[in-house]
């Protein structure tokens, strides 16, 4: 959970709105309902948003990014399998 926090942090951060909508969807399709995750995955978003705004690096190009999800949702998928 803490990797799609990330990637959000990043995505609001760059500015890519249709990838924070895609990692939100995400969050809710596949990660269990707890408040415990829903806690993490705000955490980690906070914690990148502040850590990408403070980076003198440019922000990752939306595909490379969407590529960065992708992979993060197959992980999720692997950890939260679907009965």
């Amino acid at each position: 959970m803490s990797e799609l926090g990330r990637l959000n942090g990043i995505a609001l951060a760059c500015q890519q709105p249709a990838l924070t909508a895609r990692l939100r969807e995400i969050v809710i399709t596949v990660a269990p309902k707890e408040r415990e995750i829903g806690e993490q995955f705000e955490q980690a978003t906070n914690q990148s948003f502040l850590a990408q705004g403070q980076k003198t690096q440019p922000c990752p190009d939306g595909k490379a990014l969407a590529t960065q999800i992708d992979a993060a949702e197959i992980s999720l998928k692997q950890a939260f399998p679907k009965p």
